[in-house]
């Protein structure tokens, strides 16, 4: 039974053995695939803080230009209320019609004025057929 024994605890040392062996090797590469894992890890964070970067400075630069169009927006408001303005004061087109009127009526080419002798003369002469 001694050589049972032995060949028993022989046996079960070597399966021991190959137990260890194995669960090593299993836990190597469990380490591997977590140090594999870790480092895609760290390039993912490393990207998603590039791209956050990025992100950040396209909102800064649309913001920037939000504010620069804002601004064109309330001056081109402005400029269109001074326009409305500017309009409001013109002449109508009957202003100009009553303008017409008045030149063509104290127009010396077209209009028939008479002088203050021409004036005179005729009330002489009214006075004398009287």
């Amino acid at each position: 039974m001694d050589k049972k024994e032995k060949r028993t605890t022989h046996s079960v040392i070597n399966e021991l053995v190959e137990r260890t062996n194995s669960n090593t090797k299993r836990l190597r590469l469990l380490e591997q695939r977590v140090e594999s894992m870790d480092s895609s890890m760290n390039i993912i964070e490393k990207d998603i803080t590039e791209y956050a970067k990025d992100i950040k400075s396209l909102l800064q630069t649309l913001d920037k230009k939000l504010v620069t169009e804002d601004d064109k927006v309330i001056k081109v408001e402005n400029n269109i209320k001074e326009i409305v303005t500017q309009l409001k004061k013109l002449a109508t087109t009957a202003d100009i019609r009553g303008l017409e009127e008045l030149i063509d009526i104290y127009n010396p080419l077209k209009s028939n004025f008479i002088t203050r002798e021409e004036v005179e003369q005729v009330i002489e002469q009214k006075l004398i057929n009287k």
